[in-house]
């Protein structure tokens, strides 16, 4: 194991170095917003594995004031995904400029779909070699038919209804939660919203396991995360960045609607608003029903992954519903500014004293 991290630091030291030198950047692609880029220059095999450096040129400046964005990536050719092990902030295009800000934070798998810049560059590094991705003998990594086609709702919803449960507190609120993690000790992790929690003191969580005590672990209450911990126990579930999530793709939200317990709705993502890696939080926007006691319940895709936490609705349209992508959720909650009850309801005090 010691040797295998160590491994894994000297690729990482040595892929960092090649990223700082001049490169050669090598197309991948483009969207009305960005174009991709890698260099091939840089890249390491390790098993199924491949590392490289990446490139995000933006055609127009961030809110921060970033022109490009330089990822070290790892693709994982077997299981179809891939991570972030760096992220490198430019205020220049192509990598040029001032260095804004460099993330090592992020790292969570992402499993990558169809028709992006990062499927193609998925085919492009895992191609055998003395091959190509534009064609060739065996040049095509194998997808899944459900990566292409999607899997139907009654075997979504069987695959991700353990993971939901219903959120109660002695304020006489009442929400949904979706199990992230066992953290070994402690119980679960299950993500929610802050909303839902507002003004208790006690809460409580219930699935078919049954019904247990829940603590708030941490929060980010202007994004409307919050972490809970109880010894409930309950399935863990699959993300998916949905910064690759395409508009029009399906979607399904599974939670606990006017406490109707396990419950699904069915959608497409209709927007996704905000800039996914800066403030404002990256919303996703669905056609799929959400109503009171469906805020932080799951949103998932067609392959049955997590891509965000319901949070809201816009009552005066129609099908206007929205969800805490699962990349801002995380985010959020890598630097969390309350860890209690206490500390949330001393929060909304304040803000509600600031807005009188």
């Amino acid at each position: 194991m010691l040797g295998s991290r160590v491994t894994q630091f000297a690729l990482l030291t040595a892929l960092s170095a090649s990223g700082a030198a001049a490169a050669e950047w090598t197309s991948q692609g483009s969207t009305a917003t960005v174009d991709y880029y890698l260099d091939v220059s840089t890249m390491r095999k390790d098993g199924d594995l491949r590392r490289v450096w990446q490139l995000q040129d933006m055609k127009v400046t961030s809110r921060s004031g970033a022109r490009s964005l330089r990822a070290l990536s790892e693709y994982d050719c077997r299981q179809e995904r891939y991570r972030v092990l760096q992220l490198d902030t430019f205020s220049g295009q192509m990598a040029t400029g001032s260095l804004l800000a460099t993330d090592t934070s992020l790292g969570a798998w992402s499993f990558i779909a169809p028709g992006t810049p990062f499927a193609h560059t998925l085919k492009f590094v895992c191609a055998p070699a003395g091959e190509t991705a534009s064609g060739g003998r065996g040049s095509d990594p194998p997808i899944s038919a459900a990566l292409l086609e999607g899997l139907p709702g009654p075997m979504i919803f069987a695959m991700v209804k353990d993971t939901i449960a219903v959120v109660h507190t002695d304020a006489g609120r009442q929400g949904s939660a979706v199990a992230m993690a066992s953290m070994e000790g402690k119980g679960t992790a299950f993500a929610t919203n802050c909303h839902v929690l507002v003004g208790a003191s006690r809460i409580a969580v219930r699935n078919r396991h049954g019904e247990q005590p829940a603590v708030l672990a941490s929060g980010r209450p202007e994004y409307d995360t919050c972490v809970l911990v109880s010894t409930l126990p309950a399935a863990g579930v699959r993300t998916f960045n949905a910064i690759d999530l395409m508009v029009g793709e399906k979607v399904y939200v599974v939670g606990a609607p006017q406490g109707l317990e396990l419950s699904i709705s069915e959608g497409i993502v209709s927007g996704k608003r905000g800039d996914p890696f800066f403030t404002p939080p990256l919303l996703i926007q669905t056609t799929a029903a959400i109503s009171p006691g469906s805020s932080g319940g799951g949103l998932f895709d067609a392959r049955g992954r997590l891509v965000g936490i319901t949070t809201f609705k816009i009552r005066e349209g129609e099908s206007l519903n929205f969800a805490v992508s699962i990349h801002t959720f995380n985010a959020a909650m890598s630097e969390p500014t309350i860890r209690s009850l206490e500390d949330l309801n001393r929060d909304q005090k304040r803000s509600s004293s600031k807005s009188q």
